[in-house]
């Protein structure tokens, strides 16, 4: 099993670390079961901007044999930052059957 966070449903791929005050982030998670039997899925996701979380996102299901499923996640970064460069992130932490999958995407 696996899982992770990709680019929207338009552009998989999609790997832009850049985004500017009040732009609209669009992101997904992919869950991915490669085992032989229907598995539980958890996901959980929070954005930090700085030290603050600005969204979390968790959902949970099940998952057919050898199937994918992609969790869409949109959030948008506050119009109100102050003036330069502010660190941020997607933490994810999901669960397969009983595998446990994190990732991280830096911002």
């Amino acid at each position: 099993t696996l899982a992770w966070i990709a680019g929207p449903a338009d552009a998989f791929t999609d790997k832009a670390h850049h985004f500017r005050a009040g732009q609209r982030v669009r992101k997904q998670i992919a869950v991915l079961n490669d085992s032989l039997d229907t598995q539980p899925y958890r996901v959980d996701v929070e954005v930090m901007l700085g030290d603050d979380a600005i969204a979390t996102f968790k959902t949970s299901g099940s998952i057919d044999v050898a199937r994918d499923v992609f969790v869409p996640i949109e959030f948008d970064i506050p119009a109100t930052l102050a003036a330069g460069k502010v660190e941020g992130s997607i933490k994810l932490a999901a669960v397969v059957g009983g595998t446990t999958h994190t990732d991280t995407f830096d911002f």
